[in-house]
């Protein structure tokens, strides 16, 4: 039995209501997944800041801020961020692998020269004028 126009008209519409229902669920999806890959990035960082600083979980969230902008602000800090961008830059497909040392801290990050242990002092004093005048 053919359909009339009219019948052919509402299967069409019904047929864009289903793909609108279709993209509007695919969409959702995707929300939802950006909001678990950000939430579980946020938990790793957290939980990195806490594994970095002592007592960590006895600061407030203003406290953490400041000591953040204190000691990412200087110059020293801006300098060890370009030079992770840079290297990030440099090899986007590929992630350095962290060296753990003694103190829990990756063993490559910027400033170190050498795979052996030290107690941190040697470098510690570079960059200090730059915490101490902000």
């Amino acid at each position: 039995m053919a359909l009339t126009k009219a019948e052919k008209i509402t299967n069409i519409q019904a047929q864009i209501q289903q793909l609108e229902n279709q993209r509007k669920k695919l969409l959702q999806q995707e929300k939802e997944a950006e909001r678990k890959v950000r939430t579980k990035r946020l938990i790793e960082r957290g939980a990195l800041l806490e594994s970095v600083i002592p007592d960590a979980d006895t600061f407030t969230n203003d406290q953490i801020k400041t000591l953040l902008g204190k000691t990412i602000g200087t110059s020293y800090g801006a300098k060890i961020l370009s030079e992770i961008k840079a290297r990030a830059e440099a090899k986007p497909a590929e992630k350095p692998a962290e060296k753990p040392t003694m103190n829990g801290l990756p063993g490559n990050l910027p400033g170190r020269t050498s795979d052996t242990e030290d107690d941190g002092d040697a470098s510690e004093d570079e960059g200090n004028d730059d915490m101490e005048s902000g």
